[in-house]
């Protein structure tokens, strides 16, 4: 089990659910990546059953452009529910200071 979510609100992640975002991520994200991270309400602990699965995959051949950070989301099933929303993100966009990757800072959690 993966532990997520807030001191006032703990919770986990099964394994598989892991593995099956790895999954998807390996299908689309071309070798090379260097960090996919879990973020969003899954994370917080707040999520409800339909909720998705908030997931970064930093990549050295993604756009660079802040304006290009979400061009390039994938979308696909995740067995545990809702579904799984891939942002590919150059490494440079660890910085970005929108509220996606300031949340993704605050408290995302690295799954590779």
């Amino acid at each position: 089990m993966v532990p997520i979510g807030t001191e006032d609100n703990p919770t986990t992640i099964p394994p598989e659910a892991v593995e099956a975002i790895l999954a998807f991520v390996d299908q689309i994200v071309p070798p090379g990546c260097t960090g996919v991270w879990l973020t969003g309400s899954r994370v917080r602990g707040d999520a409800r059953p339909d909720s998705d699965w908030d997931v970064v995959a930093f990549h050295p051949a993604a756009p660079s452009r802040p304006e290009d950070l979400f061009l390039a989301n994938q979308l696909g099933p995740h067995p545990h529910g809702g579904d799984i929303e891939l942002v590919i993100a150059h490494p440079t966009n660890w910085d970005d200071p929108r509220r996606y990757m300031s949340d993704l800072r605050a408290y995302g959690i690295r799954i590779r």
